[in-house]
């Protein structure tokens, strides 16, 4: 710890003592010697207030601090408060978590403390007369906000209601007129149109609707400002794609060959542009460039392009033009600045012709004037006086149409345009690199075989994150169609002279037509005058060069200016303005004459453009380079993300590491053959119990990464884990698929756990049983998991040897536990989780307690813990000892529904017959906060050393109903109510396999077909080893060994039962030896009868081991045997049942062998094997005992006072009234010697 610290903290403890006096309480460690981190407790009351008096606010402000206070933050409770309402105490609870927070890093008790002060004078300043009062006032004003809010859902409901009924009304009102109308001729149409007035003229075009009006006021048409959009009518024939899955939000404008939509995806909830394409069947070439364009865009996937994700084609059902067309809305400028936006569906094609003196822009503004060219017999025209002179009108009939739909990313409205209008140029940093992502941008477009041909500022699209989009590919082009016939007429010269705008296609040009390009920007080659010409991707090079020019420069204020500044450009020898600022030596002017050559071979392509030398490298430094990978990890889209996954999976291989990655993974053929037998055995008793097996999949993606977890990366990217443990991904699977709700399930399978690097990782056998109910059943899931359990430890008798116990515990025990220790799960939550992660089985107190103070918790709650956590024993005591430590009524209520279900529970056990000892451990904890009722563990003792046994936890398990809840409330959607039940256990094959070491060896094989001598195989020896092969008998042979004791000696070995021994000089005879308790016994058979002889031999081993099998049954005396614990330091309670418990079924045999009147007395000593047989020998000698003796303590002088204990011990009991049998037992090994 650093020094700092603890001075800052006795600074800050002295001070405190110098301010507050009385009213601070220090807790301090009894040991006055040793430092401990500052606690204390301090009685606060409002500010201005000196002493405690009665009837006024007052809380006691509780802070522990770690030792790295404070630049870690303390733990703060507020306790005994008076005075306050809970509603207000919580509020300065969080208020104080907040403001210590903004204090990290420097002392703050002082200021928590004043902040409190000031806290409780202004609550003590009383709005009421008393709480009473209070608690009316609030109710009333709970009920205005509940009623309030009532009346705003009614309202809204109704308003909603309305709608629906004037949207029905109107589509019945348009199709009783569609209908009355089929019944007039054409003339009668035009009759009606020449009688009506201008307003009632636009009315009947576009539809009236209760939300628009439309007005005319010397020549001004002016309309509210609310858009609407109503795309078509779907046809009964089928549903609309894009009505069932796109909410619509607002109409962008016009796109190429069609309009843009936002709407928002039901499904996602994220935002798209939509692009619609009506398609006519009458124009096969349009259609065929349209379905172009779609292709060539489904190609495009870069992070400075715009994204298109999906298309599709619907039809629709449509009557007259007059149904399907819209109300557009209408917005006024000024008299003379008159701008129509329209929304249509399939209207006739009409000319707005409008004559304006004074326009700003040249192609990209909301006020530009909108030129509609017409392509049917229907005319509209409006002169400057507002006139509105009918043309021609022609109706339609019920056609079906095809629209072609597709969905896009949707951009920011910021373009190029204006960022350069908003003197882009003065930041030359910004310049740069926006320039750079344009041509990358470029250069994937032209890398997929595509030339953009309308790059200009107004299609350059400028993220929030100022990052570039390229977009609007409705000129785009493959460069393959290198040919092309264009005419192209110069429209700013004919606008000059008429004094008219138009606007660029994508805008406002409702037709399917449009130059290539805006005039401005396209390359000379695509100007030309030739009927034909030849052109590639450097066009887009050339449009290029005129937008740099625009970044690099000031704004250009009229339209004049600006044309005849970009017509000087265009030039063959382009000439700069003379307030240009960069000259010619400069990168920018280089770089713009570069891309403005009119000779195409002269002019660099995208690629050369990103390598040359006049654009300068991006400036990277350490802060600018995380920053960068973090962009690039955040858009798994984007080039630069798969460029970095690639390059992190095309790493070479190290040699050192290609020879050492698998050297510990490989398993000895022992192992395997065990853990086949283990496998087979718990698949049948699984099976018995209805069970299917069900696998978990090897990689599952990291949302929560367990401790030692092995994750993985995709070659996509994604972060993946191998399989942890077997319960998690199945109850991932059931979170998943919430209509299974009734399931058995098994699983026998690997998982793995991290070592160090450049290992390959540890794979560990386990395996898995998981009841699933939709209901709890009055426990019965829990009676048929514990029948199971049973089964596995009768059918693996040797685990229950190794002084094998049941611990059970309980949920509610556990919420118990932490109410009592004064822990709220829902505010500690991350200290809750570290205890119940961690804690799973502890040796001595000293290590929990060093645990708990690593997490921080005080010394009180910490004793408290610990003493909870000790508690373990039959039902009857551990209940008798948690009802005298509770006082808390609620504490108390929920302990009681934890012991009546272990109750219950205690009486399954009987029923099944589970004889090993059942108890009660408060400590098990291991992932508590998972489980919603019953937890169990099976712990057995395990040698790792020769000298050492540990305790180790076999299988753990139980109602983990939590788990299943705390995964589907992770998930995107609501499942509704849960209805699922889940209780099961996992267990380690691998400990289980190393519990059987030291039974009968296992084999793979049956027979070994051995050969002495040189012989060569023959037809009957060939025949001899197919028969054995056929009829199921597991056979191997060998010719590399030559003698008979290296055969016996290697079949003993490996467990082999049987050698079928074939000599040169026994011809049509084999010598079968048997091996039986490590002796072989031989008998000489003919070849023709070995199979049947060894059949024989086979069924007659297995009939021997089946009388050999005994049920393992309880024969304690009916007192019980005493124990005497000889050690040199004391046992806690918890330790010493558990070593009683030890004892008592490790002798279980012994005590069968004696009368039930015969009194047994045990003494449990510390000594290993060597030892307690040399104290036995001289316990039991009569004349070497004090020789024998002091030789023995100085051999082993540690156990000096043990000895001398133990011999003191057997003394009195042997010159007892009462006959006593004494055995001596060793806790470290598990041996005992029995004294008669």
């Amino acid at each position: 710890m650093d020094d700092s610290c603890q001075d800052r903290q006795d600074n800050e403890r002295a001070a405190l003592k110098a301010i507050y006096g009385d009213q601070l309480l220090e807790i301090t460690n009894e040991n006055k010697n040793e430092w401990t981190p500052l606690e204390c407790i301090l009685t606060l009351c409002p500010q201005g207030i000196i002493g405690h008096q009665p009837n006024i606010p007052s809380v006691d402000l509780h802070i522990v601090c770690p030792e790295d206070y404070p630049n870690v933050l303390p733990f703060i409770y507020l306790e005994n408060w008076k005075k306050i309402s809970n509603e207000k105490i919580y509020q300065l609870d969080r208020e104080l978590a907040s403001l210590s927070e903004q204090l990290q890093g420097e002392v703050m008790i002082f200021e928590l403390s004043q902040y409190i002060e000031k806290y409780l004078h202004t609550y003590d300043q009383p709005e009421f007369e008393s709480f009473y009062e209070e608690m009316v006032k609030r109710q009333e004003h709970q009920r205005e906000k509940e009623l309030k809010e009532l009346k705003i859902k009614k309202a809204e409901e109704d308003k909603k209601r309305e709608e629906m009924r004037l949207e029905i009304q109107v589509k019945e009102q348009a199709v009783k007129k569609a209908l009355r109308r089929r019944q007039n001729s054409v003339q009668s149409l035009e009759g009606e149109v020449e009688s009506a007035t201008i307003e009632e003229r636009i009315e009947t075009f576009y539809g009236r609707s209760d939300e628009k009006t439309i007005s005319y006021d010397s020549g001004k048409i002016e309309g509210p400002v609310k858009e609407e959009y109503k795309p078509w009518k779907v046809s009964e024939k089928g549903q609309s794609r894009f009505e069932n899955e796109f909410e619509h939000i607002k109409w962008l404008g016009k796109g190429a060959f069609g309009d843009v939509i936002k709407v928002r995806n039901k499904l996602d909830d994220g935002l798209y542009a939509i692009k619609r394409i009506e398609l006519n069947p009458s124009e096969k070439q349009l259609n065929k460039k349209i379905t172009r364009e779609v292709k060539l865009l489904s190609r495009l996937n870069h992070e400075n392009v715009v994204r298109y994700y999906n298309s599709w084609i619907e039809s629709s059902d449509c009557n007259s033009s007059k149904e399907k067309t819209e109300n557009s809305m209408i917005k006024a400028k000024n008299i003379n600045n008159l701008a129509l936006e329209m929304l249509p569906h399939h209207e006739p094609s009409f000319d707005w012709n409008v004559d304006e003196s004074n326009s700003n822009s040249e192609e990209s503004s909301d006020e530009d004037w909108v030129m509609f060219q017409s392509t049917s017999n229907e005319n509209f025209k409006m002169d400057g006086n507002g006139d509105l002179i009918e043309q021609s009108i022609d109706t339609s009939g019920k056609t079906t149409l095809q629209y072609m739909y597709i969905q896009m990313e949707l951009c920011d409205k910021s373009t190029l345009r204006i960022a350069i209008d908003d003197n882009l140029y003065s930041d030359s940093n910004r310049v740069w690199r926006l320039f750079r992502e344009i041509v990358e941008g470029l250069c994937h477009i032209h890398l997929q075989g595509i030339i953009h041909r309308d790059l200009k500022p107004v299609n350059i699209f400028i993220g929030y994150d100022d990052h570039v989009k390229i977009g609007d590919f409705g000129l785009a082009t493959t460069i393959v169609l290198q040919k092309q016939s264009v005419r192209e007429t110069n429209n700013m010269a004919d606008l000059n002279e008429k004094n008219e705008l138009t606007t660029s296609s994508h805008q406002n040009d409702f037709s399917h037509t449009g130059q290539v390009g805006t005039t401005l920007y396209i390359a000379p080659e695509l100007n030309s005058s030739m009927l034909k010409f030849s052109y590639n991707e450097k066009v887009d090079i050339f449009s290029l060069g005129i937008i740099f020019f625009e970044m690099c420069h000031a704004p250009i204020t009229t339209t004049m200016e600006r044309f005849q500044m970009l017509s000087e450009l265009r030039k063959p020898s382009p000439v700069f303005p003379p307030d240009f600022p960069y000259d010619e030596k400069s990168p920018q002017q280089k770089l713009i004459r570069c891309m403005l050559q009119h000779d195409v071979d002269q002019r660099p392509t995208s690629q050369e453009l990103l390598q040359c030398q006049y654009i300068p490298p991006p400036k990277l430094e350490e802060a600018e380079v995380k920053e960068m990978v973090r962009r690039t990890l955040m858009n798994p889209q984007s080039r630069d993300y798969k460029y970095l996954i690639a390059s992190c999976f095309n790493q070479a291989v190290q040699t050192s590491l290609d020879a050492t990655y698998n050297i510990s993974s490989w398993r000895s053929a022992s192992f395997t053959l065990a853990l086949e037998v283990a496998a087979n055995k718990l698949r049948n008793i699984f099976q018995n119990h209805g069970a299917a097996s069900f696998l978990p999949p090897l990689l599952t993606p990291a949302n929560h990464l367990m401790e030692n977890a092995v994750c993985f990366m995709t070659r996509l990217g994604s972060i993946v884990h191998a399989t942890h443990d077997l319960q998690s991904p199945f109850a991932r699977y059931l979170a998943h698929n919430p209509n299974i709700v009734q399931l058995k399930r098994y699983a026998i399978d690997k998982v793995y756990r991290e070592r160090p690097a450049g290992v390959h990782p540890k794979e560990i056998y386990e395996c898995a049983f998981d009841i699933v109910t939709p209901t709890l059943e009055e426990l019965l899931p829990e009676y048929e998991l514990l029948s199971v359990i049973w089964a596995i430890l009768t059918e693996f008798s040797s685990v229950l040897r190794r002084n094998c116990i049941i611990n059970l515990n309980h949920s509610y025990l556990v919420s118990a536990m932490l109410k009592h220790c004064g822990l709220d799960e829902s505010k500690h939550r991350n200290i809750c989780a570290s205890i119940f992660q961690k804690k799973t089985f502890y040796h001595t107190k000293s290590e929990l307690e060093c645990y708990l103070k690593s997490l921080g918790i005080s010394e009180r709650i910490s004793s408290m813990l610990i003493q909870w956590m000790e508690i373990e024993g039959p039902l009857n005591k551990v209940s008798s000892v948690i009802y005298s430590l509770i006082k808390n009524d609620e504490t108390r209520s929920v302990s009681h529904a934890g012991f009546k279900q272990l109750e219950l529970i205690l009486n399954f056990c009987d029923i099944i017959g589970i004889t090993c000892p059942v108890l009660i451990s408060l400590g098990h904890l291991k992932n508590a906060h998972y489980y919603s009722g019953l937890m169990v563990q099976v712990i057995c003792s395990q040698k790792n050393r020769p000298k050492e046994t540990e305790r180790t936890i076999l299988l753990s398990g139980g109602r983990y109903d939590n788990l299943l809840q705390l995964l589907k409330e992770s998930l995107p959607r609501d499942d509704g109510k849960c209805n699922q039940y889940v209780i099961g256990f996992t267990m380690s094959v691998d400990k289980l396999i190393f519990c059987l070491e030291g039974e009968d060896k296992l084999s793979h094989i049956d027979a070994m077909v051995c050969v002495i001598g040189k012989i060569t195989m023959s037809h009957d020896k060939l025949s001899l080893l197919r028969d054995l092969w056929k009829h199921g008998i597991k056979t191997s042979f060998v010719q590399s060994i030559q003698t008979l004791e290296e055969i016996q000696c290697h079949c003993r070995n490996a467990g082999i039962p049987v050698i079928i021994l074939i000599k040169e000089t026994e011809a049509g005879f084999a010598r079968i030896r048997t091996l039986t308790k490590d002796r072989f016994y031989e008998k000489k058979v003919p070849i023709s009868d070995v199979v049947e002889y060894i059949h024989k031999a086979k069924s007659q081993t297995l009939d021997n081991v089946g009388c050999v099998k005994t049920e393992v049954k309880s024969h304690s005396p009916t007192e019980g045997p005493l124990i005497t614990f000889v050690t040199p330091e004391k046992l806690n309670q918890g330790a010493k049942r558990r070593y009683e418990s030890q004892i008592l079924n490790n002798l279980s045999a012994v005590f069968m062998k004696f009368s039930t009147k015969v009194k047994i007395e045990i003494f449990a000593t510390p000594f290993d094997s060597e030892l307690l047989k040399a104290v036995a020998n001289i316990v039991d000698s009569k004349t070497k005992c004090e020789i024998d003796l002091s030789s023995l303590i100085k051999k082993y002088p540690r156990h000096k006072k043990c000895i001398h204990k133990l011999i003191d011990h057997v003394e009195d009991s042997r010159q007892s009234v009462h006959t006593w049998i004494n055995i001596i037992y060793s806790l470290q090994d598990g041996i005992y010697k029995v004294l008669l």
